[in-house]
């Protein structure tokens, strides 16, 4: 026992050293030519992924493109679709908010508005449920004429 504390301590080792490429590359061969070409072989390159975010940058120049492309009126009995009534109020909004409305009083403007009425008056009311532009308790539809 008392050999075992005579001892001096194991020396401490980087936990990196205890894996394969460490070996490979310490083991191989002195030449330290050797070990940095198989240290180069086995790096790996960076995976990108295809369908990468766009940065901010990119986002800020598809928005000015689609500020620039005019939207059209709705039809007299379009239906109502998700993506359409966002681009209708969206546009809507921006175009009070250039001639100097604040956002608030353009979205309330929006609220009161007969486009908003018109798009909305022939949805049914579960839909209208489902999506939220009126309360569960709500029996009628509110826009429809």
């Amino acid at each position: 026992m008392k050999d075992s504390l005579a001892a001096p301590p194991p020396t401490p080792f980087a936990q990196s050293a205890q894996y394969k490429k460490t070996f490979d590359a310490k083991d191989d061969d002195d030449d330290g030519e050797l070990a940095e070409a198989q240290a180069k072989k086995n790096t790996k390159k960076k995976k990108t992924r295809k369908g990468k975010k766009p940065g901010p940058a990119q986002v800020q120049r598809a928005k000015k493109k689609q500020s620039d492309q005019a939207v059209q009126a709705p039809a007299a009995g379009e239906v109502c679709q998700a993506n359409r009534y966002s681009e209708l109020r969206t546009d809507f909004i921006n175009k009070l908010k250039e001639s100097g409305v604040k956002y608030k009083a353009a979205a309330e403007q929006w609220n009161d508005s007969d486009l908003k009425r018109q798009l909305l008056a022939n949805v049914p009311l579960p839909e209208l449920k489902k999506r939220r532009f009126v309360t569960k308790d709500c029996t009628t539809n509110p826009w429809a004429c």
